[in-house]
């Protein structure tokens, strides 16, 4: 499932990132790709800097209080967030993201998202290309706005022209593993305030995940096996605590 997220940054969210983001050091972006991905990609990467760690906070922020997230990516860990700049001439090659992310913690990437933090109106080309089995689909959102997709889909970004393009790309590693089963999930439940509890055993949309935070989300993971069991996805659990 491929899911657009209108508005996940507020106004000042962006002007907030983007200003921090114009003080920050970038390096090739290879050295964060896996061994395929660094022969098609031709970006620029934030390196580690203490700048930034605010930053990827106010991305967890966002999507952790986003109800459409949280119905469609049930997320256990939000994880690898970093920060790309795309000048003329740059892009990123046909690829997949890399299964297993964050070093020795060894997380899953069930989901990528990118989020982006340039006005489509201020550069030329840049188009996050999703392939799909008999077409392709081109994105270029508002800034702030976000694509959230299956890691294991083969995508590109075409070279930009005239501007710069800047985004935020993070990892998702779900409590539902298996694609299918979340889709399920997301389709048929609806995240409710965490105040809201399961009042009765149907499948309802009213009884959906209380998912604001990512923290929030592997707290709730009792409320998350009951309602992975009540749909018959019991298996699709992520066993790990």
């Amino acid at each position: 499932m491929i899911v657009c997220i209108s508005n996940l940054l507020t106004p000042d969210e962006i002007a907030h990132i983007t200003t921090d983001l114009g003080q920050a050091n970038f390096v090739p972006g290879q050295s964060t790709a896996g061994w395929h991905a660094k022969l098609v990609k031709q970006n620029e990467q934030a390196a580690k800097q203490p700048i930034l760690e605010p930053l990827k906070a106010m991305i967890q922020e966002a999507l952790g209080r986003n109800s459409l997230f949280q119905a469609m990516a049930w997320p256990r860990t939000v994880h690898s967030i970093l920060f790309s700049r795309y000048g003329v001439g740059m892009s990123y090659g046909r690829h997949t993201d890399n299964a297993l992310m964050g070093g020795a913690s060894l997380l899953r990437s069930d989901l990528s998202f990118t989020v982006f933090l340039s006005e489509p109106e201020t550069y030329e080309g840049g188009e996050l290309v999703i392939e799909e089995a008999d077409s392709e689909r081109p994105y270029k959102l508002a800034a702030g706005s976000a694509l959230v997709y299956p890691s294991t889909t083969l995508h590109r970004v075409e070279t930009v022209v005239k501007g710069d393009r800047t985004v935020a790309v993070g990892w998702v590693q779900s409590l539902v593993r298996q694609a299918a089963q979340r889709e399920i999930l997301g389709t048929d439940y609806t995240p409710s305030p965490p105040s809201r509890s399961l009042q009765n055993k149907n499948l309802s949309r009213s009884h959906g995940f209380g998912g604001h935070g990512v923290e929030n989300a592997v707290c709730n993971r009792n409320q998350v096996e009951e309602i992975v069991g009540l749909a018959g996805l019991a298996d699709g659990i992520d066993p790990h605590p």
